[in-house]
């Protein structure tokens, strides 16, 4: 018991010892060095990020990341100041307790990627609707049950994850996202694919194995001819009358994996 106290008390007092050192090449800046926070925060108490860095104008890739840690260390929410960020293009706060962003968060033009999975959000995050530069979404782990009509607007949107989430519901607008390449529907709530899915002529990898309540699969999903990758359980794919045949024939250059 003394030994657990005493790595708990190590842990919060790593709350005033922020490490702040790795530079490293960010994937979507054209391998210019950018620079990396990372720390560990106590969680039952909001923090002030404009006190706690003073380089927080020249700071891109912001982690907050807590996977594994005591459950009284992690982030219950994140205050207005992270919005002093100005420059971030990565934020990185998977495995806290978070439930909504600071109405300041739409205010981070510049982000790029976003990993936001284990979390306690129950509704995907307004906020994020502003970020026109968005282009990878990881939410997987998380309670979003549903996607806005206006998630279109986030144009430039690559990738973006919600396995093992609550979702239950893709509008149809979700079609309009061009530039999407990569979709991980994996362990979702789904009932039905929208039509629109046929829309996404820039998807290469889509992946939606274990969707126990997919009733009905698009056909507008054949007219995908970049589709390079599709992963479906072996449940799933009977269930939904899918034949490996009919997707040789018209998706000829997708290879199909059932398990």
């Amino acid at each position: 018991m003394n030994q657990l106290k005493s790595k708990t008390q190590q842990m919060k007092n790593k709350m005033i010892c922020f490490f702040f050192l790795i530079v490293f090449s960010f994937n979507f800046s054209n391998a210019q060095f950018n620079s990396e926070i990372s720390g560990d925060f106590d969680g039952r108490k909001d923090f002030s990020l404009k006190q706690a860095f003073e380089q927080r104008l020249e700071t891109h890739v912001l982690v907050m990341d807590n996977w594994g840690k005591y459950r009284d260390e992690l982030l219950y929410e994140l205050s207005d100041s992270v919005c002093e960020f100005i420059n971030l293009e990565s934020i990185d706060i998977n495995g806290n307790l978070i439930k909504k962003l600071p109405p300041c968060f739409s205010k981070l033009v510049r982000l790029k990627e976003l990993r936001f999975s284990m979390n306690d959000f129950r509704e995907f995050p307004k906020e994020l609707l502003a970020l026109d530069s968005l282009k990878v979404g990881l939410f997987y782990m998380t309670e979003i049950d549903s996607l806005p009509e206006n998630i279109s607007q986030m144009k430039s949107l690559e990738y973006l994850s919600f396995r093992l989430t609550d979702l239950e519901y893709i509008p149809e607008s979700f079609g309009d996202l061009q530039n999407l390449k990569e979709l991980e529907l994996n362990g979702c709530k789904i009932v039905s694919l929208p039509n629109s899915m046929g829309k996404l002529k820039q998807l290469q990898h889509l992946s939606m194995s274990h969707l126990e309540n997919l009733m009905y699969f698009p056909q507008s999903i054949f007219e995908l001819k970049g589709l390079k990758s599709i992963f479906f359980k072996k449940e799933d794919f009977k269930r939904l009358k899918l034949t490996k045949k009919e997707f040789r024939q018209k998706l000829p250059n997708c290879e199909l994996t059932i398990f």
